[in-house]
């Protein structure tokens, strides 16, 4: 499950995806129902097979954990991420743009792999005033309820910024991504073949 920028297309602590410290969250909440970081992620058991995974902002230092999530990534993920099969050395680029000042990403990490990203880009005018969501998980970790966590997450941090809007894109056979904007919940636009998901955090100012 993947999400590209439509901008592309040419705290250490483990969290829920409320925004909220919780010592070992993901990993209680497994062993007592199965459901992972996220109440909704009903039925599901993968948490439990791959073991304690944790959200935590992703920090400048974390480059190549970052880049080394992307490689493995396969063509299909990437296409669906980026609009394109990309390339090693735009992955290196997209790294770097991903951990600089006009992007914040969070990661569920296991252990110390990177295996799912949320990346908040902030597209301006103000200063973190219209912020773009992309989500990437690595194929086995997939239907497994990390990137409705990470989106939920991505938005919490999206209001402690104050942010006015946030918006996704991703293509109209992404049926994932559907679901988890629909989720959130976005309002859906359609202009084939992408679809534009578009939240309202607040009207005015203040």
């Amino acid at each position: 499950m993947t999400t590209m920028l439509k901008s592309n297309l040419i705290g250490s602590a483990n969290l829920s995806p409320h925004g909220f410290e919780e010592p070992k969250f993901l990993d209680r909440r497994a062993r007592a129902d199965n459901r992972g970081p996220d109440r909704a992620c009903r039925g599901t058991t993968a948490w439990n097979r791959w073991g304690s995974l944790t959200l935590r902002p992703i920090e400048s230092m974390m480059a190549d954990l970052f880049l080394q999530h992307l490689e493995r990534l396969d063509d299909a993920s990437r296409l669906s991420r980026f609009g394109m099969v990309a390339d090693d050395a735009f992955l290196r680029t997209h790294t770097e743009r991903a951990i600089g000042e006009r992007c914040l990403s969070i990661g569920c990490f296991e252990g110390g792999d990177l295996r799912g990203v949320a990346e908040l880009h902030d597209l301006g005018p103000g200063r973190w005033q219209i912020l773009e969501l992309a989500l990437s998980v690595e194929p086995p970790f997939q239907s497994q309820g990390i990137g409705k966590a990470l989106a939920r997450r991505a938005v919490t941090t999206a209001r402690e910024l104050d942010a006015g809007e946030i918006h996704t894109c991703f293509n109209v056979a992404n049926h994932r991504m559907k679901a988890i904007a629909q989720g959130l919940p976005m309002t859906l636009d359609y202009d084939w073949p992408f679809v534009t998901g578009t939240q309202v955090l607040r009207r005015t100012r203040g």
